[in-house]
């Protein structure tokens, strides 16, 4: 074998490993399965007990997802074009508007959402008062609609909560879950929080239609993990985390 004949063997050798070295890594990559959840819970331990939480529901499926934490209707929109495997949990009246989106039939949560005010009186429902909320929050549209309430939207609850502490708003409407962190930039006085039994919405978990043969196992887990009280104590957990880390104290009125 002569020197030209050798470099050119040793030259196909170096390309053939890196094609391999690229393939095999977008094959890894590709295997990922990521689930989109809201960016509200991105905080440290809350993060962690919602990682906890995927981790249980795909165990006995021997799937371990990745979360990764988005606006609320960026990650839902990902997810809807096959970027992204699931969606952690929304309403079903929000999931039949997205057709590659399939509900996972066992409920997921339950979301208790009202009024986050600077004021008592703020937080009494007024058609002349400016409400706020996250433009994700599709049953919040709906209750504005229906209540014929002047509502601006935005993805951000950051700049919502700004928008209250400077009195452009004078409502968010929003869970304490996803708000709470949020307000917590706000240290100089107390939010109240009035809870509206007509913004309760119960949740479920959403898969993109690639993944339909996974549905049953996932309900059967969901089921389990609720009818055991895990959900609801990692869920809680995550909660917790937020109130515990937030100097804004946030008064609840009957």
């Amino acid at each position: 074998m002569n020197f030209n004949s050798h470099i050119r063997r040793q030259a196909f050798s170096v390309v053939t490993a890196l094609w391999m070295f690229f393939y095999c890594s977008v094959v890894t990559a590709d295997e990922r399965y990521i689930i989109a959840v809201n960016e509200a819970y991105s905080f440290n331990l809350g993060a962690s007990n919602v990682r906890t939480l995927f981790n249980k529901i795909y165990a006995p499926l021997g799937i371990e997802p990745v979360v990764e934490f988005y606006p609320s209707l960026r990650g839902l929109k990902l997810v809807n074009e096959g970027l992204l495997d699931a969606e952690s949990g929304r309403t079903a009246d929000v999931g039949k508007q997205y057709a590659n989106l399939i509900e996972v039939s066992y409920p997921i949560m339950q979301h208790h959402n009202g009024y986050f005010c600077l004021t008592v009186a703020a937080c009494e429902t007024s058609k002349t008062t400016r409400y706020a909320l996250v433009s994700g929050f599709e049953a919040g549209k709906k209750y504005c609609q229906d209540n014929k309430l002047n509502c601006l939207t935005d993805q951000s609850h950051k700049l919502l909560a700004k928008a209250l502490e400077s009195g452009a708003i004078d409502v968010l409407i929003a869970s304490l879950n996803t708000a709470t962190k949020a307000l917590c930039t706000m240290r100089n006085q107390p939010v109240y929080y009035k809870d509206l039994k007509a913004l309760t919405v119960t949740s479920y978990h959403l898969i993109h239609k690639k993944h339909q043969d996974l549905e049953a196992a996932l309900a059967a887990s969901i089921e389990n993990l609720a009818k055991s009280g895990e959900i609801t104590r990692l869920l809680h957990n995550a909660s917790v985390v937020v109130n515990s880390e937030c100097v804004v104290e946030v008064i609840e009125l009957p």
